[in-house]
């Protein structure tokens, strides 16, 4: 069995223990920030400092996938966050068991995660402790280095420190060729506030396109949910709801569908305005793979966080990390090039499907805040990305072929190709777009410049 040290202990690391430790192998999660684990939801999300993950209180989407991954190989913890209150939203009626999602804040989707691999006695878990840099015998990484100066040897050395890893920095100190690192994606924001209902009603999920901006509910666990509006960057209208609760209860105020939902006499506020900024898309590429490392979830792939397909792609890819170890644990290099196979197979085609969807995603954006009329972008002649950019929104309304297709690879439980790119579900988009382009469109909110006057 292998000795795993595993860099980082945020849902990926986590991820590691649960679907590592079970099948004999030893876990140590180097993890910078506390090793403490909260006793309940409220002092998970009141006090946990969890600064080493940035968006730890911002929305977060546990997506069909995710769930079918602790139902087939951890039922414990999906039991678990059950008795913590998460939620169950089914996107295809009762009787679908897999396009099912999770709700619950991360605060308290990773107390229990954590809470559960820690009963573990195979997983080690040390909080506080910084990884300085990488171990190598000149061929292959044989462990890890702390700042404090111990060593960590390793069979394997799991790199799940996310978005911000250090992981070039290392490799390059050692002698390898650092990692190619392509990034794209517009500069956008994402404004967040969080409510709690006052009744035991479910809170919708929900999503209201207003073309420079899109706003969307985002249920969670014990009656909790929050608003969440993203946007371009330079956009200076919704730039005055950054920590400015007037202007964000105004914005959500003019949106019929969540004003709704946010209503004094039906909600308590439970947050101030929260933003983040960190969304764009990255891929990071070993030029060969690496005998002993193994990079995982956001520290080999991630996408724009208002995706959320962040938890369930570090899971997968742990899991997958598990089968590896099963068929070649014993030769390092076999490891690494059969690890970075399923990397390229199961994570890449989400980063090439984000950028796409945002490039045509922001165009259309960056039009309307030039002043052109929502309804008129994406006409006849307009390029196809951006008329299928506006239309499969209607289109799942109206198709149930395209509108299972959009549930089922969106929720991860089919390639993105299934979609996107999909010459059936391009031609039947288009066909529904093109029935109603002439019709006169509702508006799901305030224009760009009625939403001017509104944050004035």
């Amino acid at each position: 069995m292998a000795r795993v040290v595993v860099i980082g202990g945020g849902i990926g690391g986590l991820g590691v223990g649960l679907f590592l430790a079970p099948r004999g192998h030893d876990v140590t999660v180097l993890e910078r920030d506390g090793a403490g684990v909260p006793s309940t939801t409220g002092e998970a999300w009141e006090d946990w400092d969890r600064s080493g993950v940035p968006q730890f209180r911002q929305v977060h989407l546990f997506n069909a996938r995710s769930r079918a991954l602790l139902r087939d190989d951890a039922p414990h913890v999906l039991a678990a966050l059950h008795d913590a209150g998460a939620g169950l939203v089914h996107l295809n009626g009762p009787d679908d068991d897999e396009l099912v999602r999770l709700t619950s804040r991360r605060t308290t989707y990773e107390m229990v995660l954590r809470r559960s691999v820690l009963n573990d006695p195979r997983v080690r878990f040390l909080g506080g402790t910084r990884v300085g840099g990488l171990l190598t015998d000149g061929t292959a990484i044989t462990g890890a280095r702390t700042e404090d100066g111990r060593e960590w040897p390793a069979d394997l050395v799991v790199d799940a420190s996310g978005r911000r890893s250090p992981v070039g920095e290392w490799l390059t100190a050692l002698g390898f060729a650092p990692p190619e690192r392509v990034e794209e994606g517009a500069p956008s924001v994402a404004y967040t506030r969080w409510y709690r209902l006052r009744t035991n009603e479910p809170a919708p999920l929900l999503r209201a396109d207003l073309g420079y901006a899109v706003a969307m509910i985002g249920p969670a666990d014990d009656r909790w949910f929050c608003v969440v509006f993203g946007c371009v960057a330079e956009d200076p209208v919704m730039r005055r709801l950054h920590r400015n609760p007037q202007a964000f209860a105004a914005a959500t105020g003019a949106i019929p569908a969540v004003a709704e939902w946010t209503a004094p006499d039906r909600v308590t506020v439970e947050s101030d305005v929260l933003s983040t900024s960190d969304r764009a898309n990255r891929l990071v590429r070993l030029p060969r793979a690496v005998p002993g490392l193994a990079l995982l979830g956001d520290s080999a792939m991630c996408t724009n966080p208002g995706y959320g397909r962040g938890v369930a792609l570090a899971l997968l890819h742990a899991r997958r990390l598990a089968d590896v170890l099963d068929e070649h644990g014993d030769d390092p290099a076999a490891v690494a090039g059969a690890f970075s196979a399923v990397t390229d197979a199961e994570l890449e085609p989400w980063y090439h499907a984000a950028v796409a969807g945002e490039r045509a995603r922001f165009a259309i954006s960056r039009r309307v805040l030039a002043g052109e009329p929502l309804h008129a972008i994406g006409g006849p002649g307009d390029d196809p990305a951006i008329r299928f950019a506006r239309g499969w929104g209607h289109a799942c309304q109206r198709d149930i072929v395209v509108q299972r297709a959009f549930h089922r690879a969106f929720q991860l439980l089919e390639p993105p190709s299934t979609f996107w790119g999909n010459p059936e579900i391009e031609a039947r988009v288009e066909d529904v777009w093109r029935e109603i382009d002439t019709e006169p469109q509702l508006p799901e909110g305030p224009d760009h410049e009625q939403m001017a006057r509104l944050l004035a």
